[in-house]
């Protein structure tokens, strides 16, 4: 039988019962470094059956320092280092953040003053303030769902064909 066929004969029989003298120590790359590495020494030199587990296990220290040493040649930075590598999100400036406090006021004030008092509030209910569903405010001001669909698109498309609040959206928007 030839000495390589001999080893790999060797390897499969003990092959768990290696792993498990190695435990939660066992480093997985440097076990089958250390496989290849004596299967080339097995066919070069005559080492005797009796010596693969012996001369198994110093192979395997070999290549596990050499696998340690790889490893300890990389940094593995923890997730903070990342996070302050990342590029701050751009904030608005003061001037634009207040052009469009402004904006909204003006939407607000155009709304209060061409429109009934209840539309005035269902819309501000619907667009700015809490966001409410149609259901919601249907319920609040005892008025269909429909209704209030329609009168609030109506507000809207109001709003979006006004020259002036459209030229203002566009320079806020940039």
């Amino acid at each position: 039988m030839k000495r390589n066929s001999l080893f790999d004969n060797w390897f499969v029989y003990n092959y768990q019962r290696l792993r498990n003298i190695f435990g939660r120590y066992l480093h997985e790359d440097a076990f089958h470094d250390a496989y290849l590495a004596m299967k080339r020494e097995v066919v070069i030199s005559e080492i005797p059956v009796e010596s693969f587990e012996p001369y198994f296990f110093g192979v395997y220290k070999k290549c596990k320092l050499k696998c340690i040493h790889k490893d300890s040649c990389y940094c593995f930075p923890d997730n903070e280092h990342f996070f302050l590598l990342m590029q701050e999100e751009e904030t608005p400036s003061v001037e634009v953040l207040a052009a469009s406090d402004k904006l909204v006021y003006d939407i607000l004030l155009f709304v209060k003053k061409k429109y009934p008092q209840t539309d005035y509030e269902l819309f501000r209910l619907k667009e700015y303030e809490a966001k409410c569903s149609y259901r919601h405010l249907s319920a609040y001001a005892g008025i269909s769902a429909s209704a209030i669909h329609r009168r609030i698109s109506d507000i809207t498309d109001t709003i979006r064909n006004h020259e002036g609040f459209s030229k203002r959206y566009a320079h806020v928007n940039m």
